[in-house]
């Protein structure tokens, strides 16, 4: 075997060390979109809050892509949302708010395991890679 040249086992290595780098890569893509949701619902519950404060309030409504609709807050006690599969129930301010938050904190625990995950992955590839320098 001439010098520089990988035996069978540093190349099922290398090959293992891509395989975790794509991984990485992909939780790194995930870490951010979680981040971005994440984010996202602690704005919703904001926004909730502000809501309940100040009843009859104008507030722009969006209608899609960019466009919204100047309108007054009236009823302020309650919400609809859409639990999926086109059925709407009604909840309170409260309750909708409470809701939110919740999903935020699964996300956020979503997102602390993939970081741990993503650590661990970094670990074994610099074991990999020193082992191979040996």
């Amino acid at each position: 075997m001439k010098q520089g040249e990988l035996n069978s086992g540093q190349q099922q290595a290398m090959m293992e060390i891509q395989i975790l780098h794509q991984r990485g890569k992909q939780l790194e893509a995930q870490i951010e979109v979680i981040g971005r949701q994440v984010s996202e619902m602690y704005e919703i519950a904001a926004s909730l809050k502000e809501i309940d404060k100040n009843p009859g309030k104008e507030a722009l409504l969006p209608v899609g892509k960019g466009i919204f609709l100047k309108s007054k807050i009236g009823n302020n006690k309650s919400l609809l949302l859409n639990i999926g599969s086109g059925v709407v129930i009604e909840k309170s301010i409260k309750e909708a708010k409470e809701l939110v938050e919740k999903q935020a904190e699964k996300l956020e625990e979503m997102r602390k395991e993939n970081i741990s995950e993503m650590d661990n992955l970094s670990g074994k590839i610099d074991e990999m890679v020193r082992e191979m320098q040996k």
